[in-house]
């Protein structure tokens, strides 16, 4: 009945609701759109009891399909209430962020006063240092650089890595 394309586009019968309608030949493959709310392509099979089972499995796979949707639409809305919650909600650590973020702009600052106060003299044996290891004969620098990436690092934590440390 499919194979002649007589039917094409119209409802030839009705299975658990669905109007049954062939389609036209697709790739050396014969279809049928099961159409009710919205409609499902499915590939007929050669014989007549193979394609009876396939339409049932169709129709079987989409009321599955619906549970599973039904349930993550649930899981879903449940989410969005609790994400509305915590929007509401008050940043907890907002304080400790702030306080933080004034002593970072001090260490910033006194970094920038040590930097045009001190002049940089060059002596024999410094020609031949890396900066590394000028930084780490100085033991008051070592250890203010050592607080101020301590300071970013803690500021990050809190933040959960979403702070722009930029002024």
């Amino acid at each position: 009945m499919v194979a002649s394309g007589e039917y094409v586009g119209k409802t030839v019968g009705f299975i658990k609701g669905f109007a049954i309608v062939p389609q036209p030949k697709d790739s050396n493959h014969y279809y049928v759109k099961l159409v009710g709310a919205g409609s499902h392509k499915v590939e007929i099979s050669d014989s007549d009891v193979g394609t009876i089972t396939r339409l049932e499995n169709s129709l079987n796979s989409l009321e599955n399909n619906l549970k599973d949707s039904q349930e993550e639409k649930e899981n879903l809305e449940r989410n969005l209430s609790a994400a509305k919650e915590q929007v509401n909600k008050p940043f907890e650590q907002a304080e400790e962020v702030d306080r933080l973020r004034e002593e970072l702009a001090s260490i910033d600052a006194e970094l920038d006063l040590g930097k045009q106060e001190i002049p940089i003299v060059m002596d024999e044996d410094a020609s031949e240092k890396t900066v590394v290891e000028i930084i780490e004969e100085d033991d008051e620098c070592e250890a203010e650089i050592a607080y101020y990436v301590e300071s970013i690092a803690i500021l990050r934590r809190i933040s959960g890595g979403g702070i722009n440390l930029d002024y």
